[in-house]
């Protein structure tokens, strides 16, 4: 008797952990689709893929690489939702000369919003082959807005597509806030920007 009632306690616990899921291919289509919540906003149709994997530009001896992952069911508390993101880190050398390097960051669905320093993120549907993001240049102590642009493909059998080149631009958003003090924004940021990026993996 005692079994058979932590059995049907654990399932009812399982069917009330079961929260709604919203396609974002299917609300960026009707946005009259409510994110009510405990609702898990996510990309069913991995339109994420494309831009996933590791990025580089070259110069001589200057080396951009951008690093980006899908991070899955990342609780979003001020909206109570959970939410999949893309998310990118970065590393530059400059003739030969680390500039900044973020690649050992450690981001994950536990610590996105509690802790992380998460150099690049992005969220929602892509537009087309575009994917837009907030920037954070730890080096200038900054925000941007950063935009990846696939420009070549090539169409696999099944219909998904692999990504083989994309540009890479930002543009000034403003300082990064840090214990109540704004710092002066510095012009520029710590890495190229308006450049072509190829995929090395």
């Amino acid at each position: 008797m005692r079994i058979t009632f932590i059995f049907f306690l654990l399932i009812g616990v399982y069917c009330n952990a079961q929260q709604p899921i919203i396609s974002m291919e299917a609300r960026e289509n009707d946005y009259s689709i409510e994110l009510t919540p405990g609702c898990y906003y996510k990309d069913t149709t991995n339109a994420y893929q494309p831009f996933v994997g590791t990025w580089e530009w070259t110069d001589g001896n200057s080396t951009l690489t951008l690093v980006f992952e899908k991070i899955e069911m990342v609780y979003v508390h001020f909206s109570d939702i959970y939410k999949d993101y893309l998310v990118g880190k970065y590393k530059y050398v400059e003739d030969g000369i680390v500039v900044v390097n973020t690649l050992d960051n450690v981001v994950n669905s536990t610590n996105f919003w509690s802790g992380a320093y998460v150099p690049i993120y992005g969220s929602g549907h892509p537009s087309d082959l575009t994917f837009h993001f907030q920037f954070s240049d730890y080096a200038k102590e900054k925000l941007g807005n950063g935009r990846l642009e696939i420009t070549e493909y090539l169409t696999q059998s099944n219909g998904s597509i692999l990504a083989t080149k994309a540009d890479w631009s930002l543009r000034g958003k403003g300082g990064i806030y840090i214990e109540g003090i704004s710092p002066e924004i510095q012009p520029g940021f710590s890495i190229p920007t308006g450049v072509t990026l190829t995929k090395i993996n």
